[in-house]
């Protein structure tokens, strides 16, 4: 069955990180990580165009497209630069290294295809 570029590029993956005891359900797009991410965060013009802003708080922000952290009603906070910079920077370097676990190391159902 044929599958649009969008559909693939825009594809989700959900993986579970545990950190200091609470476990954290994020969705990311899977299929984001190419050469353009690579050159758009990695580039030498990174800081000359993104002033100000911190490269593994603006990834996470890209790449991440949900998750289970919730405000003190219960409401679902949406994921933004702004909520990613507040979070501690061991949670962050987790979940980055758990999505690049995750796309280098295909799961079982990836494997079995």
């Amino acid at each position: 069955m044929p599958i649009t570029l969008s559909e693939f590029l825009n594809a989700e993956k959900k993986i579970e990180v545990e950190f200091r005891g609470e476990k954290i359900e994020v969705f990311f797009l899977v299929n984001a990580l190419n050469t353009e991410f690579i050159e758009t965060y990695y580039g030498k013009t990174w800081h000359e165009t993104h002033p100000g802003e911190n490269r593994l708080d603006s990834q996470l922000a890209a790449l991440i497209k949900g998750w289970n952290l919730v405000d003190d009603d219960g409401n679902e906070i949406p994921v933004s630069l702004e909520v990613v910079a507040m979070l501690p920077l061991a949670l962050k370097k987790e979940l980055g290294e758990a999505i690049w676990r995750s796309v280098e190391e295909p799961d079982a159902e990836e494997k079995k295809g």
